[in-house]
Order: C-alpha cells, then sequence, then structure tokens
C-alpha cells in the first residue's frame, strides 16, 4: 500500500521540481525534447541570452508538432516504455532540429 495523498490535498510541491529547469532560445527541439525525458518534466520556461523569460515550451507543445506532422512521428514499439506521459513516446530522433524560439 503506497503513502500517496488524494488528489485534492496535493500542492505545487508535491508535482514541481524545486529546481527550474530552463531552455535556451538557441536550444534545438530535439535537445529540449531530450532533456524533458531525462529531468522528467512537462514544460518549461524559454529564456533568451539575457536569461529573460520569453516564453514556455510544455509537453503539448510536442504533441502538437507530432499531430502536425503525423503518424510516423510516433514510435510504436512493442518493448516496455518508461515514460511519465504520452509525449515521450515520441521519436526523439525524428524531432525538428529548428531552435527552440
Amino acid at each position: 500500500m503506497t503513502n500517496r495523498k488524494p488528489f485534492h490535498a496535493l500542492t505545487a510541491e508535491d508535482l514541481m521540481k524545486r529546481d527550474v529547469v530552463t531552455i535556451s532560445a538557441e536550444m534545438s527541439l530535439q535537445t529540449a525534447a531530450h532533456l524533458f525525458s531525462q529531468e522528467q518534466i512537462s514544460g518549461a520556461p524559454v529564456v533568451d541570452a539575457q536569461g529573460r523569460c520569453i516564453g514556455v515550451l510544455s509537453a503539448t507543445d510536442f504533441v502538437r508538432w507530432a499531430d502536425a506532422e503525423g503518424p510516423g512521428a510516433i514510435v510504436h514499439s512493442t518493448r516496455p516504455v518508461c515514460a511519465s506521459s504520452d509525449w515521450q513516446v515520441l521519436d526523439l530522433e525524428m524531432m525538428a532540429r529548428d531552435e527552440v524560439r
């Protein structure tokens, strides 16, 4: 039996990381997707060269990209996938190399 809090009792601390992961506007989309997967995050602020927040990149943005690219953007595998969300089954190697900006 797990000792989990009921949904209504969750706080931001339960759901978010204390150390904020930021994405550089110059970072490629592919690298950003790898970072999301590695850090097990679903979104991050995008910062410019001066460290100012200029936007937010989210897992939803990657899902929209996959929808626009068609069924080939999703990897269908018979091996178990360790992912915290559906977007992480995207073929990250197929991800555009365009900059996040």
